[in-house]
């Protein structure tokens, strides 16, 4: 029985030190916006492009021009997703609809 208690609290000891290993090499500070925006446009090339309707400031625009928006002039950002949701934007058939809207100058 104590020989079972002594190998349960070895194993137990192993996982955790294998998981506190794992969490502290895939930490990673952002210190910016400017390398958050680096970030997601690094893991948005990564992924297969969805099928998503972009409108910035009530405007249809294409992702290309999502890059080129300052995220400090970004004043909200809001996700619509849904079938029903998005026929309020359009008629063509979208995955999801991002609304963004610019902070006013």
């Amino acid at each position: 029985m104590q020989h079972l208690k002594t190998k349960l609290t070895y194993t137990l000891l192993f996982t955790l030190l294998i998981f506190s290993f794992i969490n502290c090499s895939s930490k990673k500070a952002v210190t910016s916006n400017k390398e958050f925006v680096l970030e997601a446009n690094k893991i948005m090339q990564k992924e297969p492009k969805s099928n998503l309707l972009y409108i910035l400031d009530g405007k249809e625009i294409d992702q290309a021009h999502i890059k080129n928006i300052n995220p400090n002039n970004i004043r909200t950002m809001n996700v619509i997703k849904g079938k029903g949701n998005i026929k309020k934007y359009t008629k063509k058939k979208y995955d999801g609809v991002i609304l963004i809207y610019l902070k006013k100058k």
